[in-house]
């Protein structure tokens, strides 16, 4: 077994089936020998750096940054967010969503309690409650675990990612986007990097160098003084004016290639990064001492191209 274990994911969505077939290439690319990829329902094995999506209620045993980062208490993420917000419990919350509603302001409210567990609006006119609905008993007597901020303007949102404090790669924020756009938008010869998305869902890619270079060398900033040295982080521009406008943080989460949307991140430099890394700390993930139990493959499967050793 290497000391790298790569899962390989089942998901059908066409930009994460894209994203896992290539980051699989790159870190095979990259490492050899030293990568073992495992079948989609194979176990992780007792030793190596786990890489690759969790399943359900599943936490991977060795992976490279911890599942959750509270980035609210991360002091570069205080530095470093001009905007209103504050970490409540259910009664806080409600306060903060009515001090936000009586300035004239509509909010945001995220649960802390896990990834992707609730993010939700909350304008004027409408309470907390009847945004949380139903929800709202998962957050009755618990510590702080709801994120309240008011509502502002975010465009062409950034991605970071940081491995040991290094700037790997980066990518405008786009639900299309995959490391294959990197090629196929590419646009009239510009560097990728210089390309972004007023929002999300946009496909009008916008050339911008000067719009890259002010967002990367905040992010920059932020790494220095975050407590955190690997990461994704995810910034935004917030204002009308892409020359003046100010650049904040939106949130971080845990670097775990296969398990984060890459949108047109390169894998090649994750790839590198993961080999640096696991040049860099020799005593960690020892390879596994035995193989994971085999798992049998669907009738007429050619798995042919998973055997580095051939």
């Amino acid at each position: 077994m290497g000391r790298c274990v790569y899962r390989l994911s089942n998901t059908t969505d066409p930009e994460e089936r894209l994203e896992d077939a290539v980051l699989a290439k790159a870190l095979h690319d990259a490492l050899g020998p030293g990568l073992t990829l495992l079948d989609p329902e194979a176990k992780f094995p007792e030793g190596g750096l786990h890489l690759g999506r969790a399943r359900r209620n599943e936490r991977i045993p060795s992976p490279l940054s911890p599942d959750q980062i509270p980035y609210w208490e991360d002091p570069a993420f205080l530095r470093f967010t001009a905007r209103d917000w504050g970490h409540y419990d259910l009664e806080g919350a409600e306060e903060a969503v009515a001090r936000l509603h009586k300035e004239g302001r509509d909010a945001v409210v995220k649960s802390t309690l896990g990834a992707k567990h609730l993010v939700t609006g909350v304008p004027r006119g409408t309470s907390l409650g009847e945004a949380l609905d139903a929800m709202v008993y998962s957050f009755c007597d618990r510590p702080p675990c709801l994120l309240v901020q008011e509502r502002v303007d975010m465009r062409f949102e950034r991605r970071f990612l940081f491995l040991d404090g290094e700037l790997l790669t980066q990518s405008a924020v786009g639900s299309h986007l995959t490391p294959m756009s990197r090629v196929w938008e590419a646009g009239a010869g510009a560097d990728f990097e210089d390309l972004h998305l007023e929002t999300p869902g946009s496909r009008r890619l916008i050339h911008n160098p000067a719009l890259t270079a002010r967002m990367t060398a905040r992010a920059l900033e932020i790494a220095a003084a975050s407590e955190h040295a690997t990461f994704c982080m995810d910034l935004c521009l917030i204002g009308e004016d892409a020359a003046c406008g100010r650049i904040e943080p939106i949130e971080w989460n845990p670097f775990q290639p296969g398990q984060l949307g890459l949108y047109g991140c390169d894998p090649r430099r994750i790839a590198e990064g993961v080999r640096a890394h696991l040049e860099a700390n020799p005593d960690l993930y020892q390879g596994a001492p035995t193989a994971p139990p085999e798992q049998p493959a669907p009738a007429g499967a050619d798995l042919d191209w998973t055997d580095f050793d051939a």
